[in-house]
């Protein structure tokens, strides 16, 4: 029993205060908040990336009790080649809550678009619905106290601006989170190949109300934690990072995984079926930021 608590101990005292020094970097430490349980993630099938928004302009320390600040928008300059990124899969220890946002409301619907649906008071429908959609997200909030100390095992992930001067981080519209980047994990298949083991969810309908991007400071990092995954399958692993037209990747580290995850073929068909009648090039957009590709 004094073995177990010297370990509990050993392993809090090193996620406090180690700080790692990489390529001549060295990482901020990650203060992390109390937990009731921890759970680890493991999927049958590609699942939608899980990315959680931690800090930015860190340099020394990150103190995930405290609330977060995601930084003011400026009017600047991007520096597309200032950038790397850094995976800390060593820290086992790791571990946070991933919040889930509450999706945008379903649009209004119009006589012209809808009226196949042969809805005779469209105004009454749209109330009631309006209605609904409010019930759904009060429910949603007393969740979000119990779910707050329910952690996942996670990697770490430091986005560095090695330059002298600030850059531009894109926030995208349109994602499963509030405060998100454009990351996936990639891993290596039996071919040899990388590929994609997660995609990046989009919605059909999106509300871009007071949406700005991340200022990043000059020699400082952004801070992100992306899910951890279980499985059979050991292959290598990095994350990859996409900034406006620019595809960044992280150091590579072992990892498991469910060899299923690299199946495309659900995403690829949900794809299809929400977006094909917008025509061929739109889908392909489409499909093209799911993967992170260009």
């Amino acid at each position: 029993m004094k073995q177990t608590i010297f370990g509990v101990l050993f392993f809090t005292f090193y996620s406090l205060f180690a700080q790692v020094e990489i390529t001549n970097i060295k990482l901020p430490k990650i203060i992390l908040s109390e937990h009731d349980s921890i759970l680890s993630s493991s999927v049958d099938r590609m699942a939608p990336v899980m990315s959680q928004f931690l800090g930015i302009n860190i340099k020394d320390s990150l103190d995930l009790n405290k609330k977060k600040d995601f930084g003011k928008y400026e009017e600047i300059n991007r520096i597309s080649d200032s950038i790397s990124i850094y995976v800390d899969a060593n820290n086992t220890n790791f571990r946070v809550h991933f919040w889930s946002s509450i999706p945008p409301p379903p649009p209004l619907m119009e006589n012209k678009r809808y009226s196949k649906l042969k809805i005779e008071n469209l105004s009454a429908y749209n109330e009631l619905m309006a209605k609904k959609w409010d019930s759904m997200a009060v429910a949603w909030e007393k969740q979000w106290d119990i779910e707050t100390r329910q952690h996942q095992i996670a990697y770490p992930v430091y986005i560095f601006n090695n330059s002298s001067k600030k850059t531009i981080i894109q926030n995208p519209v349109g994602g499963r989170i509030n405060k998100d980047l454009y990351v996936i994990l990639e891993g290596i298949d039996k071919n040899g190949e990388w590929q994609p083991i997660n995609y990046w969810e989009q919605f059909s309908f999106v509300c871009g109300t007071g949406h700005r991007n991340y200022v990043l400071n000059p020699k400082s990092f952004l801070i992100v934690a992306i899910k951890k995954y279980s499985g059979h399958y050991r292959t290598k692993l990095r994350v990859k990072f996409k900034n406006f037209d620019d595809i960044h990747y992280s150091n590579v580290f072992d990892g498991y995984i469910d060899y299923c995850q690299f199946d495309k073929h659900e995403v690829l068909e949900d794809l299809n079926l929400r977006f094909s009648y917008r025509g061929v090039e739109y889908l392909r957009e489409r499909v093209n930021r799911t993967f992170l590709d260009k």
